[in-house]
């Protein structure tokens, strides 16, 4: 028995140590590895309940171990990027807190909104019976999958230094440089943006702790039927990930050549997207009846 829950705590005590290391990147001008923390975090965090159901080790102390952890990864992490992010849409991620605006301070400190909530989601979850197959709220792992994104989009996507929004001349400049076009300006404008930020940290502290109903992805059997909105949700991230790749795709080399004119650079806006299709998809499938709790209905 000890060995059973050994093995998922030991996982789930990788996942606290990633949630660490990614809170000192992000103070330490490393915000994109604290991205790739929650990401590996996000793939343990799974793993580990898997593990458990597994090696049937679940325990008290592993389910408040999990909750714990995700605390510090999925709420305390996600906050300090978010902090971070409106401090850079101020242009003041340079300058000594002590010279900084202190409504911009303030502000830039609606970030921990979402540790604060994360902690009720995961504190609710702890006491709640009626979260054994679906959840209520947004889970925890997604919301800071959320906000580790930007990051990805402004580095990787436009290869820019996030930490500096140029203004004026500079922008201009860059502008023209890079060649944006409509789409690339509004992704990039947004993301410097310190009110998008502000937005993103009160809806998402929001949407944790709703009692909207979201599926999760425990799946006890691989049926149509029990699992049809978990599946419609991975069709949906495959036809996302053929939308952005399939128009760069060439074959003139047999005498075609089939891509898309003008097409948006997606590429890592995609996350984001697929990510906000998950709420919706989970209110739909509540509506059509599919995500009901099979505890509760008996009709999954």
């Amino acid at each position: 028995m000890f060995f059973r829950q050994l093995v998922p705590n030991a996982i789930t005590s990788l996942n606290l140590m990633c949630g660490c290391m990614g809170i000192v990147f992000a103070l330490t001008e490393n915000m994109l590895w604290s991205t790739w923390m929650i990401g590996i975090a996000a793939v343990l965090d799974f793993f580990d309940g898997f593990a458990a159901r597994l090696l049937k080790g679940q325990s008290e102390i592993g389910k408040q171990l999990d909750s714990l952890a995700d605390v510090v990864t999925f709420g305390v992490l996600p906050g300090v990027l978010s902090y971070q992010y409106i401090t850079i849409g101020f242009h003041e991620y340079f300058i000594p807190i002590d010279e900084r605006s202190l409504g911009h301070i303030l502000l830039a400190c609606c970030g921990f909104l979402i540790p604060v909530f994360s902690a009720l989601r995961l504190a609710r979850f702890n006491v709640a019976d009626n979260e054994t197959e679906n959840f209520q709220g947004v889970p925890t792992p997604a919301n800071a999958l959320f906000f580790a994104s930007f990051a990805l989009i402004l580095d990787f996507q436009h290869d820019l230094n996030f930490y500096f929004s140029p203004q004026g001349n500079d922008y201009l400049n860059l502008a023209l440089n890079a060649r944006w076009d409509t789409f690339d300006a509004f992704v990039i404008n947004t993301l410097w943006s310190p009110w998008f930020h502000i937005g993103a940290a009160m809806i998402s502290s929001f949407l944790l702790v709703s009692k909207l109903p979201m599926f999760s992805f425990k799946i006890k059997s691989l049926r149509w039927r029990p699992n049809r909105i978990r599946y419609l949700y991975l069709i949906v991230i495959g036809l996302g990930l053929i939308a952005v790749f399939f128009p760069y795709w060439d074959f003139r080399a047999i005498g075609l050549d089939w891509r898309v004119r003008n097409y948006p650079d997606i590429d890592f806006v995609i996350v984001p997207i697929l990510l906000l299709l998950y709420p919706i998809l989970s209110i739909l499938g509540f509506l059509l009846g599919w995500t009901k709790d099979s505890n509760a209905t008996g009709n999954l």
